[in-house]
């Protein structure tokens, strides 16, 4: 497998491996570049028993080339199957044209590091496998020139969070972006593989002191951007045909949540406001639509003492819309 390391203080890259029995863990490395040493680490499931529960299991710090073992006991293999090899840039400059060897007990027939990726294979949109996930649950990324952009969504509730894109310089496979916000750093380790699925180790390192390190595994899969697989949502309230008697005439909106929505639209009609008598909608009249409404709840001022409708869509990470909710209306009488 090859690997390129920036020059960054703590930049890294992370392979995850998953043993199949207990036994030796062999690693061996070389690469070339201004980066005089590399940090090679074996690491593993937490030990409760030890004084530092995540302290790595091996380690060796040295030019290259570097060699590092370790041999996985009865006990350790009961604490977990996956295990990391990281290689951490503590001295500066980069490590380019890596090469990286890992020996240990696997299945016969392990998803092998795609190890000449090219930029175009990262681009699209990525779904979580595990549609459960209560960490990343969908990556775009778009070519900027020779640079990626990768825009993340992690799971909440009723609607994804967004992270945001990081512009990061495309080196290779794998691809590393590191983000921070005010009480932690992520590192992300972006792995193309050969059987298509990217695989995304996300390495959380908190700066307060509030919680431990920890590292997380995912897998992607990329989604055609020809259809979209979103359901239509369902207005909760107002209840079709409800009367307000109310004013001013503030108006909420509320509707179901649509898995796999980064987004909301609402579109709100009026009867009487472009032509006596019609919706503006049914003659070709300018309706109010409203984008990019990041939860399942819209409230406005509606324009009269008149009918009004609503109806509202969903919206996913390459634009695509679902289908339309059917038109609610409602009646203001003053």
């Amino acid at each position: 497998m090859i690997f390129t390391i920036g020059s960054k203080f703590g930049d890294r890259v992370i392979f995850p491996i998953e043993l199949s029995k207990p036994g030796r863990i062999e690693v061996s490395v070389k690469w070339e570049g201004t980066a005089r040493k590399l940090a090679l680490i074996i690491n593993g499931p937490d030990r409760p028993r030890q004084p530092n529960p995540v302290a790595y299991y091996a380690r060796r710090d040295g030019v290259s080339p570097i060699t590092l073992s370790y041999n996985v006991t009865s006990s350790d293999f009961n604490r977990g199957r996956k295990w990391f090899v990281s290689l951490v840039n503590f001295s500066g400059g980069q490590a380019r044209n890596g090469e990286i060897s890992i020996n240990y007990p696997r299945e016969a027939r392990p998803n092998f590091v795609k190890t000449r990726a090219r930029l175009n294979d990262f681009i699209g949109n990525w779904q979580n496998v595990d549609r459960n996930t209560r960490g990343i649950t969908r990556l775009a990324i778009r070519q900027k020139r020779n640079s990626l952009g990768i825009h993340s969504w992690g799971s909440c509730h009723p609607t994804d969070c967004d992270h945001g894109e990081t512009t990061v310089a495309f080196q290779g496979n794998p691809v590393i972006v590191s983000r921070e916000v005010s009480f932690k750093k992520e590192i992300r380790t972006l792995t193309m593989l050969g059987n298509g699925e990217l695989r995304v180790l996300s390495e959380n390192i908190f700066t307060d002191g509030t919680r431990r390190d920890y590292v997380k595994e995912y897998r992607f899969r990329k989604v055609s951007t020809s259809r979209t697989s979103l359901s239509a949502p369902k207005l909760i309230s107002p209840v079709n045909g409800t009367v307000f008697n109310h004013y001013p005439r503030n108006t909420m909106l509320r509707w179901s949540p649509v898995r796999g929505a980064v987004s909301y639209t609402v579109e709100i009609d009026c009867y009487h406001c472009c032509q006596p008598n019609q919706w503006c909608s049914n003659i070709g009249g300018r309706t109010r639509i409203v984008p990019n409404i990041n939860s399942t709840s819209y409230r406005f001022q509606f324009v009269g003492a008149q009918p009004g409708r609503c109806r509202v869509w969903a919206v996913d990470t390459a634009g695509r819309k679902s289908p339309k909710s059917s038109w609610y209306e409602f009646r203001y009488t003053r």
